[in-house]
């Protein structure tokens, strides 16, 4: 909360706006899980990994 607060604070759009994407991402990850959809809950994990990572790998 600290981190979105200094955003929001410096008017750091960029961060704010990447922050908002990585938790649609893990809302979108956790229904699927919970709906047992295993290939749309790995497709909304490997988009969190970092672009131009390799993946899930880069997170180990």
């Amino acid at each position: 909360m600290h981190l979105l607060n200094d955003a929001v604070t410096s008017g750091d759009l960029g961060w704010i706006q990447s922050a908002h994407d990585s938790r649609s991402k893990l809302q979108s990850m956790s229904g699927a899980l919970q709906s047992g959809d295993l290939s749309g809950a790995q497709k909304a994990f490997s988009s969190l990994a970092p672009r131009g990572s390799q993946g899930v790998d880069t997170l180990a």
